[in-house]
């Protein structure tokens, strides 16, 4: 009997019925599933074909039909020429059919990547020609390489400005580990004697500074000297290669390996490196090697928010000067030098040496806000008033978090700018014949949430102000907020706030503000920053909801408020949400002295951090520097926008001027215990 229902089985699985027709949205569904699972089996690739059919009609058929195509383009090694080739002449006749759209480039996107991979570069320069996505750094490796081929064949047409090695160098010295594309450009260039040994082994440095150890390994293959030991023994650990090293340096590749191990070691133990940097066998490296040395045990100093950084900067730059009238080439250091240099010198409120900071810095630096602000505050601070009013000018006209505050110190009210008309019922009816608005539609009418944002912002890409704004209106008609937000904070001089600031759910949030005694205008800023009130918003790490709560903070919460019927599934319900979440706010503010700054970066990177971080400052400091220098970037940047969202909704319902600095407040030293808030 067993081995009847056996052979039953294996005759059911060898034969099996042909799935069931499905309505079109469930065969975008099914298609979505099998095209996302990454195992396309011969049976998946016909079930895709068959689902593009039964989609027929509905707004993301083509999706259907390019997914199809993309999961037997993945499928192309294992079939024959001939096959490859018809797949080839169908994928170039659907593309034609398709112009401008995103499936099309997602499509294109993948099949420049396998005809680089196959080295075929006619087809892969024609392609390569109408792709505008231009989101792959392999893509563009591959396309170094077709050139780079041609030229060495003598098949160039004409000379180009820069030469392959040198456009080359921006992969090549990236801090992140590089693609299939990027390491046949690498190996290509290399083979050829087109990479300098210094390019090398600056690469090995970025990858040391990001932790990428089995990416040094590979580097180090390219390398004509033997380091592959040695290099071992720094990855795993580099104090101990340190502790058994020589007293002297042997030769420039034992100096670049003396600098690898500095610059691991410097993360979580920057006075201990500095201690190795400061000793007679590191003085033996050129003065650039130096500078840079310290540079990185500055940096990692600096993140741990420690004083003596701002000194070891100040060292760095002086090596950098002596490098450079030794007739070697300038030492240019990463951005995150320059920026961490000059919010260790905001900590410590030294105008004089923020400002010699910010004017080091490169000009692509010097132009974002948060340094054209600063840099106004430094020339104030020393007296230079007209330097200071012409950076703040600089900024007077945008409405991001540092523009209000260079606002305030020209004395310009704070307030939203005038609403633009709403847009016509033309206008409108063109947004909703778009096909990109209307398949982001149909995607989340489908809950692919990912795919509905991407298609979204496809469909905004060279919208003039109108188009955006009667976006923004179709989007918010639909509730969905996140991308009305995403249109409406496009426009460039046409404003409309109300569409930027949304406030959906007030009569709960505003009884529940009331209760708390909470600011409904932080709490929305709050929440515009978590979820932009996509009430199914996950993130990453596991939160969930409007108020992006983590389910273990959410429970304790619920605890403490006595709600003994709260299931974690509750957590994506609105209204016990915003009362979990509205609640935990009100404990950090309590417990951080009523700081909607350390409160804001607490509900981002947890209590304790915040409390870390005010206990380790020298001196009361006003809200803006504290913001300015938290060590992690995303509750850095989060800071900045609750705060400066708050200002919008405030000045949005209150009809009268805000003032960004007096939410700011000013940040006390204070010990770091507190409550056990998670």
């Amino acid at each position: 009997m067993l081995g009847a229902l056996a052979l039953f089985a294996t005759h059911g699985k060898a034969h099996a019925a042909p799935e069931p027709l499905l309505n079109a949205g469930e065969a975008v569904l099914r298609a979505h599933q099998l095209f996302s699972s990454n195992a396309h089996s011969s049976a998946d690739i016909r079930r895709l074909q068959e689902l593009a059919q039964q989609s027929n009609g509905h707004p993301l058929h083509e999706y259907v039909e390019s997914w199809a195509l993309r999961t037997r383009l993945s499928n192309a090694p294992n079939v024959g020429d001939d096959e490859r080739s018809a797949l080839f002449d169908e994928i170039a006749l659907w593309l034609q059919q398709h112009p401008g759209s995103l499936a099309a480039e997602l499509l294109r996107r993948d099949w420049l990547l396998k005809l680089g991979e196959a080295e075929a570069w006619p087809l892969f320069d024609a392609q390569l020609a109408q792709w505008t996505l231009n989101d792959e750094p392999d893509v563009r490796c591959y396309a170094l390489l077709s050139r780079y081929q041609k030229e060495a064949a003598g098949q160039a047409a004409a000379p180009e400005l820069m030469p392959v090695a040198l456009l080359a160098r921006e992969p090549l010295l990236s801090q992140h580990p590089l693609g299939p594309g990027c390491i046949a450009l690498t190996r290509a260039l290399v083979s050829a004697g087109l990479v300098p040994r210094d390019v090398l082994w600056q690469r090995l440095r970025l990858l040391s500074e990001g932790n990428y150890g089995t990416a040094m390994r590979h580097v180090a293959e390219h390398l004509s000297e033997p380091v592959q030991p040695a290099l071992d023994q720094i990855i795993k650990s580099a104090a101990h290669w340190l502790a058994h090293h020589p007293a002297t340096v042997r030769d420039a590749t034992d100096q670049e390996l003396l600098v690898l191990a500095l610059v691991r070691m410097a993360p979580g133990a920057p006075e201990v490196a500095a201690a190795q940097a400061d000793s007679a066998l590191f003085k033996q490296l050129t003065p650039a090697q130096q500078a840079y040395v310290w540079s990185r045990i500055a940096l990692s100093a600096a993140r741990e928010l420690k004083p003596a950084a701002l000194a070891w900067f100040d060292r760095a730059q002086a090596l950098a000067a002596q490098s450079a009238q030794n007739t070697m080439p300038p030492l240019q250091f990463a951005d995150e030098v320059y920026e961490w240099h000059a919010r260790t010198a905001l900590r410590a409120q030294d105008w004089d040496a923020v400002r010699r900071s910010i004017e080091r810095m490169p000009a692509s630096l010097q132009s974002e806000h948060a340094w054209i602000y600063w840099l106004g505050r430094a020339y104030q601070a020393q007296g230079m008033a007209d330097k200071a009013r012409a950076q703040y000018m600089r900024l007077a006209l945008q409405y991001t978090f540092y523009a209000k505050l260079a606002q305030e110190e020209l004395g310009l009210n704070i307030v939203t700018p005038p609403r633009a008309a709403a847009p016509t019922a033309e206008e409108i009816q063109a947004a909703e014949d778009s096909p990109h608005f209307r398949r982001a539609l149909a995607f989340y009418q489908l809950d692919l949430i990912m795919e509905a944002k991407r298609e979204w912002n496809w469909g905004c890409r060279g919208l003039n102000d109108r188009q955006l704004l009667a976006a923004a209106d179709l989007a918010s008609r639909h509730e969905i907020l996140d991308r009305s937000i995403n249109a409406a904070e496009r426009t460039r001089l046409e404003h409309d706030f109300a569409l930027r600031f949304p406030s959906p759910h007030r009569a709960l949030m505003q009884e529940q503000a009331s209760r708390l005694n909470l600011d409904s205008a932080t709490i929305y800023g709050l929440i515009r920053q978590e979820s932009r009130f996509a009430q199914i918003a996950q993130s990453s790490a596991g939160a969930h909801g409007l108020m992006q709560l983590m389910p273990h903070t959410a429970h304790w919460v619920a605890q403490k408020l006595g709600l003994k019927d709260y299931r974690k599934r509750d957590l994506s319900e609105v209204e016990t949400n915003i009362v979990l979440g509205t609640n935990y706010f009100r404990m950090v503010l309590d417990d951080l002295d009523q700081s909607v700054v350390l409160a804001s970066a607490a509900y981002n990177a947890g209590p304790r951090r915040s409390r870390d971080w005010r206990a380790s400052l020298k001196a009361p400091v006003e809200g803006a520097i504290f913001a300015e220098t938290i060590p992690f970037s995303e509750t850095r940047d989060y800071v900045k926008q609750v705060l400066s969202n708050a200002v919008d909704y405030a000045a949005l319902w209150e009809g009268k001027p805000q003032s960004i600095k007096a939410r700011l407040g000013t940040i006390a030293p204070k010990d770091a215990g507190g409550t056990d808030l998670p």
